[in-house]
């Protein structure tokens, strides 16, 4: 943590994440690390196209609909990596 708080604190360098809320909240409360300047990439994309998430429009915000519509890229799914059910790792 201490590496890397002088980067995560500094005003200059924006931070960009997907979802960040949760490791804003990590960082703070187990590293006292004060997390700025930030934009989230999925309230970017809900404030650009709202309509997306309603029902029967398709897609939504999260990372692999993102990364499919914006890069045409198929992300691996923690179930391709790890398996399901029984055989799961």
């Amino acid at each position: 943590y201490d590496a890397l708080r002088p980067l995560l604190e500094s005003d200059s360098v924006l931070k960009v994440g997907q979802n960040i809320k949760y490791d804003l909240n990590i960082l703070a409360r187990c590293a006292k690390i004060a997390v700025s300047p930030i934009d989230d990439t999925m309230i970017v994309s809900f404030a650009l196209d709202a309509g997306r998430s309603l029902e029967g429009i398709g897609g939504g915000h999260g990372m692999d609909e993102l990364a499919q519509r914006h890069l045409t890229h198929t992300t691996l799914t923690f179930k391709d990596i790890c398996g399901a059910g029984k055989k799961s790792i």
